[in-house]
């Protein structure tokens, strides 16, 4: 075995806090780091950036720790979102805008940006950039950032409170937890989609709860950087603290690409040091993940983190109805109305295109669209039974279908625009008084509360 450390214990080494020993680091059960930079929405900074703001200009008292670089992102109510939260309706939005100007303005190391797509975009590539110079810790008060684990920037999620700790330069702690690396081998069968291997590979880490995932391999090249965010946004759906993939050639081609298009009269210089992802390194375990065992699946039949063969769905499916009840089967009992006879079960009732999916990988709503578009073109639509919606998240996916012609694709299906996660605004699919004792389908598309809820 390798003595070389786990990438992700190399950079939470480099951060950690002269308040620990660091030649007892390893050795100590608690960890105290420093990180580079924070990154909070302007939505949940103004209790934190209020709180700096009346401590401003006293003797001995620093507003922002001079090694943390704070970032103060648009929310997205300001991009026709949802707010998510009550405390911006509390709040008049100039008064929050003059807040986070005076802040921008004179307290060094926070930098706010303008509250529209494009800079959001870039301020997100920013915070990145402003990590991409050594093994940086990115600590954030938003879940979604969790997807920057998937670029090759370690990313924690922490609560306000301890934001504000480490603004004041109060270092976060917490229990070193086991490193366990997921070593990715052999190739995806054709037709495999994102859903097929993300959620496959949820199940997969599942049992190692309160473990650090760090994936490597020499296939890993083999999964794109969509799913690579996808998989590292899904942390929310496992017990683990998180899910690390190295910083590697397919990283380093992404961001040189992205801050090439992003800042075209600025020359950004990547410097962090890409990862030879094959190398063999000193995991607690590790464990094989073999691309040619995924397969194409479906959710059920009963529950949404059972997952079926599609070759073998109807079979299975028909076989849980009347089999006797338990997690996997519905336990009916045969009637007039109940015919095992008659194809009255599995009738498809609702389409939902979550958020939550569209946010850390646009690819899979552009796929649904491409879909939609031949449908229709074919003469179809949904059925009058049917209650579709779709959300586009951040908005990043509207761009995509924008660019590709199928801006209003999803509309003239039949589907309505929901303007957050579809399940927030109570928009799931009806259920029609007709059917008593009939099991009925859903199509769902999403992870996080979303994936749980439907």
């Amino acid at each position: 075995m390798s003595s070389e450390l786990p990438v992700c214990l190399q950079c939470l080494q480099r951060c950690a806090s002269s308040a620990l020993d660091d030649i007892h680091f390893f050795e100590r059960g608690e960890v105290a780091i420093q990180a580079d930079s924070l990154i909070i929405t302007d939505m949940k900074s103004v209790p934190i950036l209020t709180n700096l703001a009346s401590t401003f200009g006293v003797k001995d008292k620093m507003a922002v720790h001079p090694n943390l670089q704070v970032h103060v992102i648009p929310s997205l109510y300001k991009m026709g979102c949802s707010p998510g939260s009550s405390l911006m309706m509390d709040i008049k939005g100039d008064e929050v805008l003059k807040l986070l100007l005076w802040c921008h303005n004179n307290m060094k190391g926070i930098k706010v940006y303008s509250p529209n797509m494009k800079h959001c975009q870039a301020a997100y590539l920013q915070a990145l950039g402003a990590s991409l110079s050594s093994q940086s810790v990115i600590v954030s008060s938003e879940n979604f950032t969790s997807g920057f684990n998937g670029l090759g920037v370690l990313t924690l999620h922490e609560s306000l409170t301890n934001c504000e700790q480490l603004i004041l330069g109060k270092p976060l702690h917490f229990i070193k937890s086991k490193i366990v690396g997921i070593e990715i081998i052999g190739s995806l069968s054709d037709f495999i989609v994102s859903t097929d291997l993300v959620l496959q590979f949820i199940k997969f880490i599942r049992p190692f709860k309160d473990c650090m995932i760090e994936v490597w391999g020499a296939s890993l090249n083999l999964i794109s950087l969509s799913d690579r965010i996808t998989i590292a946004n899904m942390v929310k759906e496992t017990e683990v603290n998180c899910i690390f993939f190295p910083y590697d050639t397919v990283c380093a081609n992404f961001l040189k690409k992205a801050y090439s298009l992003m800042f075209e009269d600025k020359k950004v210089i990547l410097s962090k040091e890409i990862v030879d992802v094959s190398t063999v390194r000193s995991y607690d375990e590790n464990h094989i993940f073999d691309l040619s065992l995924v397969h194409t699946s479906i959710s059920g039949p009963k529950r949404e983190i059972d997952r079926i063969p599609l070759s073998s769905f109807a079979s299975t499916f028909k076989r849980s109805i009347y089999a006797k009840a338990s997690p996997q089967c519905y336990g009916l009992k045969v009637t007039e109305e109940n015919d095992p006879n008659k194809d009255n079960h599995g009738k498809v009732i609702g389409l939902s295109l979550a958020g939550c999916t569209n946010s850390s990988n646009a690819f899979v709503t552009l796929q649904a669209g491409l879909i939609a578009n031949n449908l229709i073109e074919h003469g179809f639509k949904l059925p009058d039974c049917m209650k579709g919606f779709y959300a586009t998240g951040a908005g990043l996916a509207d761009l995509y279908l924008d660019e590709a012609g199928l801006s209003d694709v999803f509309i003239k299906f039949g589907m309505v625009k929901s303007v957050s996660c579809c399940i927030d605004q109570d928009n799931s699919p009806h259920k029609p008084s007709s059917f008593k004792d009939i099991i009925t389908c859903a199509l769902l598309s999403g992870n996080g509360a979303d994936y749980q809820s439907q």
